[in-house]
Order: C-alpha cells, then sequence, then structure tokens
C-alpha cells in the first residue's frame, strides 16, 4: 500500500507541472516520510483506497460493490474497511 501511496502522490505533484529535478526531490522527500513514519498510517492507507477507488471505478463499470471488492482484496484489507473510507473520508483529501 505504501507503493500505491507514493505513486498517487507523485502523480498529483507531476500535475503540478513539475520539472524532472524537482520530481526526484519529492520522490526523495516521500522516501525519507515514509522510511521515518512520519505520516501515520491511516493516512496511507485512506488515501491510497480514496485514488484507488478514482481509477478503478470506472474500469468496473461504475459498480460499487466490484470495485470494493477489487480494493479490499488488492489490499488484503475487509471489505468494511474500503466502504468505511468512502462512507467518512470522500472529501477529506480534496484541495
Amino acid at each position: 500500500m505504501n507503493l500505491d501511496f507514493k505513486n498517487h502522490l507523485l502523480t498529483a505533484f507531476e500535475r503540478a507541472n513539475l520539472d524532472e529535478d524537482e520530481s526526484n526531490k519529492i520522490t526523495d522527500f516521500l522516501d525519507y516520510l515514509l522510511d521515518h513514519h512520519l505520516i501515520e498510517e491511516t493516512n496511507i492507507r485512506r488515501y491510497t483506497i480514496l485514488k484507488e477507488f478514482e481509477i478503478q471505478y470506472p474500469q468496473h463499470q461504475y459498480h460499487k460493490t466490484q470495485t470494493v471488492f477489487t480494493i479490499a482484496n488488492k489490499y488484503g484489507i475487509s471489505e468494511r474497511t474500503v466502504w468505511t473510507v468512502l462512507k467518512d473520508h470522500v472529501r477529506r483529501f480534496e484541495k
């Protein structure tokens, strides 16, 4: 899940039109934050689940149950956990 969290964050930063050197600095900084446990695991989980849902939902023809099932299996978490994140945190990481 950490790798996907990192990739989702990098994608968000790259959308801000950063050049390659700045992107490498951000990757190093994210590695530092993750390696030193400076980002709470619950925030990593929530952010990753929400971003994965954005990606997976259209791929599952907009069927929420199948999308939730896929995400739960991908990360080895319960479907209830995914549903809870979607219900309670859907606007948590918006600008």
